[in-house]
């Protein structure tokens, strides 16, 4: 028995290497083929194709970090559901633990999530990301996650499967001082280098990501099942 389950964690440990593999090559290579390749001029990125460029995160979406943690007002009567770095996990939010702390009215419209939105970890498993499907709502953030909405030329899905790559690429580890606890904070989100292609590139590498994702993923729990 002990055989058989150790052959299982090692199929699970394969397909998710499958599914970092799969990822990394379309959000830095394209799903073209035939595309020519110039490099990117950032080592971790490699080469990309010859239409794309590489930008920042900034320049692509709105970074917003959530609200710093009020302890003295949790006992207010008007309190209201937000999310911390526990929550984020890369399959979506975690609606445990579930947290409540006072918004003033500024604050609810300043920090208020949105279908769609990507959340990055700030603290915690920093770089960890999802998107936002309104698992709790209305709903804000604390101070160690990051919202980002994106602007009218890029994708939030893009940038959720571009995370991944950032995640696992050592970048963040390279960049964050870890004395005590790493803080990928919104300066260093905001600067983080990002692929910038067209809106219709991004469109079809997250449909293509989409179908590629669910199939490895149902094979996963299938065998987590077993």
């Amino acid at each position: 028995i002990d055989t058989a389950i150790e052959k299982t964690k090692k199929s699970i440990e394969k397909l998710e290497e499958y599914k970092k593999a799969v990822i990394t090559k379309a959000v830095t290579k394209g799903i073209d083929p035939n595309a020519k390749m110039k490099d990117s001029g950032v080592e971790w990125i490699g080469k990309i194709p010859e239409s794309w460029s590489v930008g920042k995160i900034k320049n692509s979406y709105d970074v917003t970090l959530g609200k710093m943690l009020e302890t003295a007002n949790t006992q207010n009567e008007d309190v209201n559901n937000y999310l911390c770095a526990a929550n984020i996990k890369w399959n979506g939010v975690s609606t445990m633990p579930q947290k409540k702390m006072h918004f003033s009215a500024k604050e609810k419209t300043q920090y208020l999530l949105s279908d769609g939105d990507v959340l990055i970890s700030e603290g915690g498993t920093a770089g960890t990301s999802c998107i936002y499907h309104n698992e709790l709502s209305p709903c804000y953030i604390q101070n160690s996650v990051h919202r980002c909405v994106a602007n009218k030329n890029s994708n939030t899905k893009y940038l959720y499967y571009w995370m991944h790559v950032v995640f696992h690429s050592g970048y963040i580890n390279s960049i964050c001082h870890k004395a005590t606890i790493m803080h990928y904070t919104k300066e260093k989100v905001e600067q983080t280098p990002i692929p910038v292609l067209s809106s219709t590139e991004q469109q079809q590498i997250v449909h293509f990501l989409d179908r590629k994702c669910t199939v490895i993923d149902t094979a996963i729990e299938k065998t987590k099942k077993s």
